[in-house]
């Protein structure tokens, strides 16, 4: 297997990066001769989710993210509606015309009981005239569009339901891909589930539990129709705290590639063990006499010997020193790849411990040049503790590190590698610094006061209150599925900054950040019997990062190769005179200026945006934007 390297898979050609890109030219396109817009005859089917149903971030993120909109039966536009019929648009290459037709009415969906509720309806092409579609609660129908533009010329052939397996109870999903493999249809489907921990009667209820199973289901293509719901057979299933945000099947390496906020796997993590040491005691044999083993002590409530805290680009680490300790008695020494630290102690004997490292690896690499130390005597008046911070530039921005030190929690551990847990919060760091100046308090002659935690350090205090940049795009890892469900993530740990997916029906492709620009990626190509994960920088949207991040109401991001980025705003304002645009940037292929251009597609009269879709038009692109009230076609989007 092929490694992965520190950036995930995204390593940029320094050849494709284009530094000396000064700006975008704006192009003042006509609106009225390149966007119309057309009544749709039917609402959009958008179930809502009542207010007694719990809905988590992931649920509600995809909600939005739903693309209502497909492109197939030759070129068609194909969405369900609110009635459930499946209607398809035909536009006329001359006038851009839509003239819609009601395929074929799909039975109403089953009602669902709390905390069960309906998915978004999603269409998908089988083959030519054969689609499949989801209800959203729990059934998939195979429907032959006949005469894709006469009306209700479309054919049931049959119904799929995916269920509990518990009573046969019928199991809501969502439909994410699908594919023919000679006469066997395999579908990828996600759905949830939660589960909620008995509390104890004293405490507040638990919040549920939320998990995500993605699964490949399968059924034969029926020929003919067939009367009744078949089940459906599920080829195989994976977990995740997080729903796809973006699946691709890559057909030379016969893999989907899932990229998500956690990764996929096919067994759920065990759970932690709640147990404490001193609660796990020995069996009794036969004979045997336990008030003769001893019971292991409670460990010395001791202080650790650092803590630390971490931000996208950089690991803080704050250790305890004797207040007494002379800023020339210590020594710090940063490499790329450790650390060492040594700390004499002038002052006599030290109430605890003095850090000594020698060469120690850190967890991953950092920039020695950059990162520097600070030396605090006082943590607070008449304090006996003072605090000694080492500032770390991640030499790999957007790693998380699992702990400091490269051996904690492995088989190379020594006792000096002691697991400490990520300081996430302020306050958790006040109470460290808290608990270990009344530790040392007892150990000492002095009687200051606990107040080594009413206060940050200094140059920690200003970390802590600076404004963070804003998250651009969606962080994400990618998982690699084979056709068979076998699952590997090669860099968990390594998540990527997911700017932009491709347009439905264009090249596998993804747009990641890297600094102010977009890097267009094509997905990794298979080496012999070798599988690789190094996805190819093919070109650059150069400052694309940085103009995403003035954008406020996007809901959708999309690409067409590497010649146009579009950022479609959701056009849900209440002020219907302003948002509902799409922004548009060319690819600079290595020129120092592009273009771009801003249409407005939703919002209005239109509605709020609820699908895109590409197609040709007259021999050239055309987008298609589905909102909730008309249907609105952009010519030429390419042309411009």
């Amino acid at each position: 297997m092929a490694g992965i390297r520190s950036n995930g898979g995204f390593s940029p050609v320094r050849n494709l990066l284009n530094p000396k890109f000064d700006s975008y030219l704006l192009s003042a396109l006509d609106q009225a001769s390149l966007v119309s817009s057309h009544p749709l005859p039917a609402p959009i089917a958008a179930p809502q989710v009542t207010n007694s149903v719990y809905l988590p971030f992931h649920d509600v993120e995809y909600r939005i993210r739903h693309n209502h909109l497909s492109a197939c039966l030759g070129g068609r536009l194909v969405y369900v509606s609110a009635s459930y019929d499946v209607i398809a648009a035909h536009l006329d290459p001359a006038t851009s015309q839509p003239t819609f037709a009601t395929i074929i009415a799909l039975p109403k969906p089953a009602t669902l009981q709390p905390p069960l509720h309906s998915e978004y309806p999603a269409v998908h092409a089988i083959s030519g005239n054969v689609l499949t579609v989801s209800d959203g609660a729990g059934l998939l129908h195979v429907v032959e569009a006949e005469a894709p533009h006469a009306a209700s010329s479309g054919v049931l052939l049959g119904s799929f339901r995916l269920s509990t397996g518990d009573g046969g109870d019928m199991l809501p999903f969502r439909l994410h891909h699908v594919r023919l493999d000679k006469d066997m249809v395999h579908c990828i489907v996600s759905t949830t589930s939660r589960s909620t921990d008995p509390a104890p009667s004293s405490s507040k209820a638990i919040p549920p539990k939320t998990a995500y199973r993605l699964m490949s289901v399968s059924f034969k293509l029926p020929k003919h129709p067939h009367p009744g719901v078949q089940k459906i057979t599920v080829d195989w299933a994976l977990t995740s705290s997080s729903l796809p945000l973006l699946l691709l099947h890559d057909a030379p390496t016969k893999r989907y590639i899932v990229a998500s906020a956690a990764p996929f796997s096919s067994a759920p993590a065990p759970p932690p063990s709640d147990l404490e040491e001193i609660e796990i005691l020995p069996i009794p044999r036969p004979d045997e006499n336990l008030n003769d083993v001893p019971i292991p002590a409670v460990k010395e409530d001791r202080p650790p010997p650092y803590s630390w805290t971490q931000t996208h680009d950089s690991v803080t680490i704050v250790f305890p020193l004797p207040s007494s300790t002379e800023k020339g008695s210590i020594r710090v020494l940063f490499a790329t790849k450790n650390l060492t630290l040594l700390v004499s102690d002038r002052g006599g004997e030290s109430a605890f411990p003095l850090p000594v490292y020698v060469r120690k690896p850190f967890w991953d690499g950092i920039h020695a040049d950059t990162s520097y130390w600070t030396w605090e005597r006082e943590g607070a008046p008449g304090s006996s503790v003072g605090l000694l911070t080492l500032h770390l530039d991640k030499q790999n921005e957007g790693t998380r590190w699992s702990h400091v030190f490269a051996a904690t929690g492995t088989a190379d551990a020594g006792d000096d590698d002691i697991e400490v847990p990520e300081t996430v919060d302020p306050s958790e760091l006040a109470n460290i610094r808290e608990q270990l100046e009344k530790w040392t308090s007892s150990l000492t002659l002095q009687d200051g006061e606990p107040g080594l935690g009413r206060g940050v350090p200094s140059l920690l205090d200003g970390e802590m209150d600076e404004e963070v940049d804003e998250q651009v795009g969606s962080r994400v890892v990618f998982t690699y599925v084979d056709e068979g469900g076998e699952a590997h993530c090669p860099a968990p740990l390594v998540p990527v900054d997911l700017l932009s997916i491709p347009l439905p029906h264009t090249v596998p492709s993804a747009v990641t950040k890297h600094t102010l620009d977009g890097l267009y990626f094509t997905t990794p190509s298979s080496s012999g019997e070798e599988a690789s994960y190094d996805w190819t920088h093919a070109a650059t949207y150069p400052a694309l990062a940085f103009v995403l991040a003035s954008k406020r109401d996007v809901k959708f991001t999309f690409h067409h190769g590497p010649d146009l980025a579009l950022a479609f705003e959701g056009g849900t304002g209440k002020d219907l005179s302003i948002g509902g645009n799409v922004y548009m940037y060319k690819g600079a292929a290595g020129a120092n200026k592009a273009g771009q251009a801003v249409l407005r597609v939703s919002g209005g009269d239109e509605g709020p945006l609820m699908g895109v879709q590409v197609t040709k038009l007259g021999g050239k692109e055309a987008l298609v934007c589905l909102c909730e009230r008309k249907l609105v076609i952009v010519r030429d989007v390419l042309g411009w």
